[in-house]
């Protein structure tokens, strides 16, 4: 086992342990803040992506990832070539060219053999084989043959968004078998009941019937979470609830989901240039890369 980097650990002398910790990069270097944007890892890794079942995959500067926890540094060490985050107890992990998935101790539950392989997600995870997509269930048993050329989506409530040999995107059930025909440019998988879709040159939102609910009018739609989706309007990203009125007004360069109460955007200040920052529900800056806002 490689020797593990000496890791400037979180200080929750005068704090709670956090509930959720969201990466964050300042100067080149990565590390994590908690929800009130107090730093918790300072910045130290090379790359760092979120949190996910208390545990977050992070990339030192010998190219190796490993995991961290919220308050002790690593759980699992430096020892995989990429790491993706755990979801239903195990996390895709490659080895030298193939991925498999681990456990939280770091060993593999389902051995590496595939090109590439997506976190769990409803019972099921994409993997690719041979150039095709397929899925597997959580005993790596596939239920999905490879047959789709372009990545689906993650499984959600059931369904999963695939584009068939005609360029256009549907969603299929567990079963495989088409449930929303395929009639979008382009569509990503539910969430909280509804998915976005693109028709034509606008994106807008189906339910599990297919039927439209919130009309196809955005430049760019991403997914719900906590009641708002990230939507695009005249080249600037703001929110949007359920009903699709814009909650948090577009202003933002990029808008990524909420995951715990917040979530990641940039904005282009006239003082300061490009700033990534966090927003929460209401639309206020918790943090920005130099913490004013």
């Amino acid at each position: 086992i490689p020797e593990l980097p000496i890791l400037i650990l979180p200080d929750y002398t005068s704090s709670n342990i956090p509930i959720m910790l969201f990466p964050v990069e300042i100067n080149g270097k990565w590390g994590y803040i908690d929800e009130h944007g107090n730093m918790a890892y300072e910045p130290q890794f090379e790359y760092a992506r979120e949190f996910s079942e208390n545990l977050a995959p992070v990339r030192n500067y010998n190219g190796m990832w490993g995991y961290i926890d919220k308050k002790n540094g690593y759980i699992i060490p430096l020892y995989f070539n990429d790491a993706d985050k755990f979801s239903e107890g195990v996390a895709p992990a490659r080895i030298n060219k193939l991925y498999g998935y681990i456990d939280k101790e770091g060993e593999y539950v389902i051995s590496p053999q595939f090109d590439i392989a997506k976190p769990f997600s409803d019972g099921m995870a994409a993997v690719k084989m041979s150039d095709q997509w397929g899925f597997i269930n959580r005993a790596g048993i596939l239920t999905i043959p490879p047959r789709f050329a372009t990545a689906p989506s993650d499984f959600s409530q059931g369904l999963a968004a695939i584009k068939d040999t005609n360029g256009k995107y549907g969603f299929i059930d567990k079963k495989g078998n088409l449930a929303i025909f395929p009639d979008f440019e382009m569509a990503d998988s539910f969430k909280e009941g509804l998915a976005p879709v693109r028709m034509g040159q606008r994106w807008g939102f189906v339910n599990k019937s297919g039927k439209f609910i919130i009309s196809p009018k955005y430049a760019e739609a991403k997914q719900f979470s906590n009641g708002l989706a990230a939507v695009r309007i005249n080249g600037k990203w703001g929110y949007i609830n359920k009903s699709g009125i814009a909650v948090i007004k577009p202003k933002f360069e990029l808008a990524e989901n909420f995951s715990k109460g917040l979530a990641k955007v940039t904005v282009i200040t006239a003082e300061r240039g490009i700033e990534d920052g966090y927003i929460d529900t209401k639309g206020k800056i918790i943090w920005t890369t130099d913490k004013l806002g």
